[in-house]
C-alpha cells in the first residue's frame, strides 16, 4: 500500500492511477488519511457499487422483511406490476 499527499496526487494523478493495478493508495492531507484509491477492473464495478450504495442494504432488508411478512407475490403478479410501472412512466 502506498501513501500520497493531496498535492502529490494533483501533480502525478495519471501515474498514480496507472500504478493502482499494482497497489492501492491512501491519500493524505496534512499527514492524515483522507481517501483511498483502489484498482477496479470492469468485473469489480458492479460489486463495488452494490457494496458502497448508501441505502441498498437497507432497501434489501426492508424488501425481504416485507416478503417474509406477506409471503410474497407470484411471478405473474410481479410481471404485471412491472408492466404497469413501465406503462405509467
Amino acid at each position: 500500500m502506498k501513501f500520497v499527499s493531496v498535492n502529490e496526487l494533483q501533480n502525478r494523478a495519471a501515474q498514480i492511477i496507472e500504478d493502482l493495478s499494482k497497489e492501492d493508495v491512501i491519500v493524505t492531507r496534512s499527514g492524515h488519511p483522507t481517501a483511498a484509491l483502489i484498482h477496479l477492473g470492469e468485473e469489480d464495478v458492479e460489486s463495488f457499487l452494490m457494496a458502497h450504495h448508501p441505502t441498498l442494504m437497507q432497501e434489501l432488508d426492508d424488501s425481504y422483511s416485507g416478503y417474509q411478512a406477506s409471503g410474497g407475490i407470484s411471478h405473474s403478479e410481479m410481471k404485471t406490476k412491472l408492466q404497469q410501472t413501465r406503462n405509467a412512466g
